[in-house]
C-alpha cells in the first residue's frame, strides 16, 4: 500500500485518489487509503460528462420522450426545460418518477424488459445510429406500445431513465448523476484490456444508483428498490433509498457482494446543453459520500 503520494490528487481527506502510474502500476487514479483492509486499490476516475448515447435527444426529445414525460409528470411538464431549483420540488419529482415506475403491472413491466434490445434496434435503424436500450428514448418507445414506464433491466438503465426524466422536466444538470459502486475489492476482476464505456468501467462487477444534489450533500436513490407502504412511495423528505450493502455470494463465483456506497468509483453526468453557459464545481470533482 502506498503511504506518499504526491501526483495530481483529486482529493485529500481520510481517503485520496490520484493519478499516479509510476506507484501503482495502473493507468487509472486509485483509491490510496482505502476504509477498510479487503481493499487495496479503487479503480476511480472524474466525473465523466456522457456523450455516447446514454442521453440519447436529451435535449431534442422526440415525440415518444414527450408523452412518457407528459405521462409522468401530467401538466407539470410543459413540453420543454423549465429550470426547477427548490428542493421540495426536485424531491416531489423524484417521487413521481419512482411512484410511476413501481405502479405499474409487473407483469407488462416483465414484457417491456423483454422488448428493449428489439425496441434500440429499431430505433437504431429508424435513425440511423446505434441506440442504446438503456436509454429513455427505448423506454419512451416501449411506452408508446405498453403504456407503462419501464426499463431495460441493468441498474444503468434504471438510473439513466429517472435522470433523464428529471432533466426533461428542468431539474439543473449539475444536481442529478448516476453514480457507480463497486461490490467488493476491483483489483480481483481487473485486466489490461478493461475499458470506459459511456462513464462506466467495463468488466468488473458494479452497481449503479442515481444521485440528487440537495442543500450540501449528495442523496443517493436506487430507482430499483419498491417504496413504502400499500402504495410504494418514498417518504416526503430527501433521503437514501438503497438497498443493503450486503447482497450476499455472486452466482458465478461466489464472491461477496458488498457495495460500496461510500466510495463511488465514477459519476455520470448528461452532456452539457447546446445553450449552456457557465459551469459548476459539481461537475469536476467524485465526493466521498457519508452515511
Amino acid at each position: 500500500m502506498v503511504r506518499r503520494f504526491l501526483e495530481n490528487t483529486l482529493h485529500t481527506g481520510r481517503f485520496a485518489y490520484m493519478r499516479a502510474r509510476g506507484l501503482t502500476g495502473v493507468d487509472y487514479p486509485v483509491l490510496v487509503e482505502p476504509l477498510e483492509d479487503r481493499y487495496e486499490w479503487c479503480v476511480a476516475v472524474t466525473p465523466y460528462q456522457e456523450g455516447s448515447g446514454l442521453f440519447f435527444r436529451l435535449y431534442d426529445p422526440t415525440p415518444e420522450m414527450y408523452q412518457l414525460a407528459t405521462y409522468v409528470f401530467g401538466d407539470w411538464y410543459r413540453g420543454w426545460q423549465n429550470r426547477i431549483e427548490g428542493d421540495s420540488a426536485v424531491w416531489e419529482a423524484v417521487r413521481r418518477i419512482h411512484w410511476v415506475m413501481h405502479s405499474s403491472d409487473p407483469a407488462l413491466r416483465r414484457r417491456a424488459e423483454t422488448l428493449m434490445p428489439r425496441v434500440a434496434q429499431a430505433l437504431t435503424n429508424q435513425h440511423g445510429e446505434a441506440i442504446s436500450p438503456l436509454c429513455l428514448a427505448a423506454s419512451a418507445e416501449a411506452f408508446r406500445g405498453l403504456g407503462i414506464l419501464a426499463t431495460a433491466p441493468h441498474p444503468i438503465a434504471v438510473s439513466a431513465v429517472p435522470a433523464s426524466l428529471l432533466l426533461m422536466l428542468g431539474v439543473p444538470r449539475e444536481r442529478v448523476a448516476l453514480f457507480g459502486m463497486y461490490y467488493q475489492d476491483p483489483s480481483v476482476y481487473y485486466h489490461p484490456n478493461t475499458a470506459w464505456y459511456g462513464g462506466f468501467l467495463a468488466g468488473t462487477p458494479f452497481h449503479a444508483v442515481v444521485g440528487i444534489f440537495f442543500g450540501e450533500e449528495w442523496v443517493l436513490v436506487d430507482f430499483s428498490l419498491p417504496g413504502y407502504g400499500e402504495y410504494s412511495v418514498l417518504y416526503g423528505e430527501p433521503h437514501l433509498h438503497l438497498w443493503p450493502p450486503d447482497l450476499g455470494p455472486r452466482p458465478d463465483d461466489g464472491a461477496q457482494q458488498v457495495l460500496d456506497y461510500a466510495h463511488p468509483y465514477t459519476m455520470v453526468f448528461a452532456p452539457p446543453a447546446p445553450w449552456e453557459q457557465g459551469d459548476s464545481p459539481l461537475l469536476h470533482r467524485i465526493p466521498l459520500l457519508q452515511f
